[in-house]
């Protein structure tokens, strides 16, 4: 994905400033997706050994009692609304009051301009102490139903984080299983034990019966019985020749 206009002057004036250096040789770009996958492959691991998981289904299981955790965390989210309803119209003029809370205090110290937000503070805090609330107590209140919820939406984005590392952990599984289908074994055929000796037998025969056969009348591996036999005929056939010319000479 190429950067944008905005990304690109940002690099610059980094570059400009001396806080980015330039790798005009690096390669870094090129093991970019492979770096990627190598955490993926690493988070999913350590996942694994943190809970102590050796299998599918046992991850499952965990998949399972984190769905039921964020039920939970549902019906818990559920009651802090419940409890907030009753004092949501204190907790509506408490926010009044903090919204015209400073623009007030200007004009009690002398500022005309700000007098309708002075009178906007003024009839909210008037109706909150008709309610019987204080605002102090209100704003307690209010911080206390915040970060009750503060800390339910933080347990429920690390649930949902990890459900989605189980669901990419058991798609990982799913897709291994279907490559291994979609590639199947060689099928080898078995030879019975009793033709295979049968066959080994036959040949050690034939072997030796070659050998015996084609190394007939040689004394060595390289048959030097026949050289003299052939010598000799070849000597014989060319002395008639040689005899005849001796005699025409005399």
């Amino acid at each position: 994905m190429p950067p944008t206009s905005y990304q690109k002057a940002f690099f610059a004036k980094m570059y400009r400033t001396g806080q980015l250096k330039r790798r005009p040789y690096s390669q870094m770009w090129r093991y970019r997706e492979e770096a990627a996958k190598f955490e993926k492959l690493q988070s999913q691991y350590l996942y694994l050994c943190r809970h102590n998981i050796r299998s599918a289904e046992e991850l499952k299981e965990r998949a399972v009692i984190l769905n039921t955790q964020m039920k939970n965390l549902d019906e818990d989210r559920h009651q802090i609304y419940k409890w907030r309803y009753p004092h949501k119209p204190a907790l509506a003029l408490l926010k009044i009051i903090e919204e015209n809370e400073i623009r007030a205090s200007y004009y009690q110290q002398g500022s005309i301009f700000y007098a309708p937000y002075y009178e906007k503070w003024k009839e909210a805090a008037e109706a909150l102490a008709e309610k019987g609330y204080m605002i102090g107590q209100l704003m307690e209140m209010k911080e206390t139903v915040q970060n009750q919820l503060a800390s339910v939406a933080k347990t429920k984005k690390e649930i949902r984080k990890e459900e989605k590392l189980i669901n990419s952990i058991l798609y990982e599984k799913r897709r291994t299983q279907v490559i291994e289908r979609a590639i199947p074994e060689p099928e080898i055929q078995d030879i019975p034990k009793q033709n295979v000796k049968e066959a080994d037998i036959a040949g050690k025969g034939t072997a030796e019966n070659q050998w015996k056969g084609g190394g007939a009348g040689r004394s060595g591996p390289m048959g030097t019985d026949h050289m003299p036999a052939r010598t000799e005929t070849y000597h014989m056939e060319k002395q008639p020749a040689h005899n005849s010319n001796q005699e025409q000479a005399r």
